[in-house]
């Protein structure tokens, strides 16, 4: 028979550890928790700080839409939207403080922050919180249905005593999609709500906009969007 040579080394278990995870950068934090951002001019900022989304635009006029085609063509207000399936609650809180603006300003100059449920460039439902001109008061709420037939609605504030907050809530059921706003996320107000001849998938998220002529920062947060269990 053959002989063998048995080589007996002595053991040492190797300390197995993990490699670190990659940290976190600002885009894919943005994309985790709020959506992809859009930023069409190329000149806005955000800031992602504890529970907050903070929004920077510059003196540049950004709109989400104009109202008039030939006036401006594009869409450059900047937003953050995720693509959902079906109905959804989606409910945030705008933070800025009004713009101080004479009534007597041409045109109407205003800083605002909302949400949008964004089917296409010609089809969407906003809602946003406006500060600065909104038909002769310093803040009102602003819904715009872009449709075939597009439908813009307000509601203004009267004598009530201004904050620099508001709760504003999207809600979609189906065919239907109704706009509200709150001082404190309890009592709501609601526009009427729309049919929308929507596909089921569509993008939801945040909305900055400015045609003050000077910069603004807005501040969102206590963001919840809720998709009813499959």
């Amino acid at each position: 028979m053959g002989s063998y040579l048995l080589l007996l080394l002595p053991f040492s278990p190797l300390a197995l550890t993990a490699a670190p995870a990659p940290k976190e950068n600002d885009d894919d934090k943005l994309r985790r928790i709020h959506g992809d951002w859009t930023d069409p001019d190329k000149d806005c900022k955000y800031v992602l700080k504890g529970g907050e989304l903070r929004i920077s635009l510059p003196k540049t006029d950004h709109r989400l839409y104009s109202g008039n085609a030939v006036e401006r063509p594009k869409t450059n207000a900047p937003r953050v939207l995720r693509e959902v399936n079906g109905d959804f609650t989606f409910v945030v809180r705008v933070m800025f403080p009004l713009p101080e603006v004479p009534k007597a300003a041409p045109g109407w100059p205003y800083c605002s922050g909302g949400l949008v449920a964004w089917e296409s460039d010609a089809r969407f439902l906003v809602i946003r919180r406006a500060g600065g001109l909104t038909i002769g008061d310093s803040e009102g709420i602003i819904t715009h249905h872009a449709a075939p037939v597009p439908v813009t609605s307000i509601q203004t504030f009267g004598n009530a005593k201004p904050t620099e907050s508001a709760f504003i809530r999207l809600k979609r059921e189906g065919k239907k999609v109704a706009a509200s706003w709150s001082r404190d996320a309890k009592t709501w107000k609601e526009f009427e709500p729309v049919e929308v001849g929507w596909r089921s998938r569509v993008k939801v998220g945040i909305v900055a906009e400015n045609t003050l002529g000077t910069p603004v920062e807005l501040t969102f947060d206590q963001y919840s969007l809720t998709l009813p269990k499959k």
